[in-house]
């Protein structure tokens, strides 16, 4: 009998130890599932910011191409977003989309409705590039018939300023 009472006693503080495993293994799984979930919620919040700067853009965009619908468009000038020629010829102001300065006066002011939620309003650039003839016709004729074609690149923020969507399209007049 004497055994089995020394036997006891040693049994007793591995059933502690046990436990004390069990709870640091259930704390671990707990903290690693706690931050999947903040990595989760950031994306979902990054995405939802982004798409809020795509509609932006997207309304800056509408802004821009019902600009172009005027009668009597104001000249372009290369100030106030309205630019004469191609941003892809070297020189140019807008060589490098990610490096120039959306906020200064170089850029047209969206003028729509107001936009909720954003951490400012869109801007855009509208560039006319050269005319092109309509299918079939040429521009050397005597009166030759002029399609006038233009590149219109807005950009949007989102909530937060570091999230950013631009869009471009080519509209024709």
């Amino acid at each position: 009998m004497r055994n089995i009472g020394g036997i006891k006693k040693q049994e007793a503080g591995v059933v502690l130890v046990v436990a004390l495993l069990l709870l640091l293994v259930l704390t671990l799984i707990g903290v690693a599932a706690s931050r999947g979930t903040i990595l989760e919620q950031r994306m979902a919040g990054n995405q939802q910011d982004f798409q809020l700067a795509f509609q932006a853009a997207e309304a800056g965009l509408v802004d821009c191409e019902d600009f172009l619908n005027q009668v009597a468009l104001p000249p372009f000038t290369d100030t106030n977003g309205r630019y004469q020629g191609d941003a892809g010829v070297p020189g140019h102001v807008w060589d490098d989309w990610d490096k120039a300065d959306w906020q200064s006066s170089k850029t047209r002011p969206y003028s729509g409705p107001d936009i909720q939620g954003v951490s400012a309003e869109p801007r855009c650039v509208i560039e006319q590039l050269a005319a092109v003839a309509p299918p079939g016709d040429s521009l050397a004729s005597d009166i030759p018939a002029q399609i006038l074609m233009y590149r219109v690149t807005v950009q949007a923020w989102g909530a937060s300023g570091n999230t950013v969507a631009r869009l471009q399209t080519t509209y024709k007049r």
